[in-house]
């Protein structure tokens, strides 16, 4: 099976707390419920991971 590699960038997280982003937010809370079923190989940068 392919996995799917994913970059989470700062964005990302910005669109589950920000109000102007509220359509965005079930998206990305569907994303990390994917993310922690292990369907993606994920990378982010060392800004991020700080």
């Amino acid at each position: 099976m392919c996995v799917l590699k994913v970059h989470l960038g700062t964005s990302i997280f910005n669109f589950i707390f920000a109000d102007y982003a509220f359509d965005k937010r079930e998206d990305i809370l569907k994303l990390f419920t994917e993310i922690k079923q292990c369907r993606y190989e994920l990378y982010a940068s060392e800004y991020i991971l700080q």
